[in-house]
């Protein structure tokens, strides 16, 4: 049976690192490989049901990657169990460059949370690019009685606070499971089947808080519905300057940014991993897709390939970290 233990994700760099190298042997051998990339379409796996936020992410950067590479990059949405089914998928698929995944912070907290997933991302995957970032924001019912972070904890010191999630393991729920854990406190969590729903009640008050992604809030914030306390970007949102981050809100050091990249199953060639690397970094310039990922609340800061396997690595730790603190269990 796997082990869940923290330490076992922050292999992912060696291990990555160490599939690289013996890849790089492999250049010298067939220096032709990556001008022989690639020769038939290229599969993009999405963990996750088409219309949502990875979907729509994946199928403009297919867009722009058919275009450069002179192959058809599509995606196939394999849908199931919190995103281990697409994530296995791709685990066990030859590692020659033709089925890449589309990989997302929720992903990772699942590889954490399930017990017995069938891969492991720090034996499996090889980091090929990340695309981009958005924080979440801290928002409330606008009835209740806390217009800062340190009112809300007040105030659920002295009554039940209830918050929602979208579901059991999303990085929604584990991002307040991470706050209740810093700030020594109890909120009650009320799991439900997606966003939309969540947010529902959330504005009908039947709940009363919520870490959410900021485009969903964003047009109740400005409709006066619900109120931002706090962002969990170590840096203020450009899209809300005024809302202070949970680490200036007397919890230093929080920090969750729910983030996307590409992975290939390992031991995918050296070659091919920095010919693919170059061609999403070269889409992420695109205008039109800085402007379609801005509008879905992400930035996309390059971000180096060995820089990416850390933020994996450390991902993993730390959630693996909140799961255990807090007692969570998948459903």
């Amino acid at each position: 049976m796997r082990s869940n233990a923290p330490t076992k994700a922050s292999t992912f760099l060696v291990t990555a690192v160490v599939g690289l190298v013996a890849a790089a042997a492999a250049l010298f051998a067939a220096p032709s490989l990556a001008a022989d990339y690639p020769t038939k379409p290229i599969r993009l796996v999405v963990a996750y049901p088409a219309g949502g936020g990875a979907d729509a992410l994946a199928r403009t950067l297919a867009q722009k990657l058919t275009a450069s590479l002179g192959q058809g990059v599509f995606v196939d949405n394999r849908v199931g169990v919190s995103g281990i089914l697409g994530t296995d998928f791709v685990a066990k698929a030859p590692a020659d460059g033709y089925t890449l995944l589309m990989m997302s912070t929720t992903q990772v907290i699942a590889s954490r949370l399930f017990p017995n997933v069938p891969y492991d991302l720090a034996k499996s995957f090889a980091p090929v690019s990340f695309i981009g970032s958005a924080p979440l924001v801290l928002v409330v019912n606008a009835k209740v009685p806390a217009r800062s972070v340190e009112e809300l904890l007040s105030l659920s010191r002295t009554r039940q606070i209830n918050y929602a999630s979208a579901a059991i393991g999303t990085v929604g729920h584990l991002s307040m499971e991470m706050l209740k854990g810093m700030a020594r406190v109890d909120m009650q969590h009320v799991p439900y089947k997606g966003t939309a729903p969540a947010t529902n009640d959330l504005l009908g008050g039947q709940v009363e808080a919520m870490m959410d992604i900021l485009p969903n809030s964003m047009p109740y914030l400005k409709s006066g519905q619900l109120r931002a306390l706090a962002v969990t970007s170590i840096a203020r949102s450009p899209d809300l300057p005024d809302v202070p981050t949970l680490s200036e809100s007397g919890l230093p050091g929080y920090e969750v940014q729910n983030w996307y990249g590409v992975l290939a199953p390992l031991g995918t060639p050296a070659p091919i991993v920095k010919l693919l690397n170059e061609a999403i970094s070269m889409a992420l310039t695109d205008p039109e897709v800085q402007d379609r990922l801005r509008k879905q609340g992400y930035s996309t800061t390059p971000m180096p390939i060995e820089q990416f396997g850390r933020l994996i690595a450390t991902d993993s730790d730390k959630w693996a970290a909140t799961i255990k603190r807090s007692g969570v269990k998948p459903e």
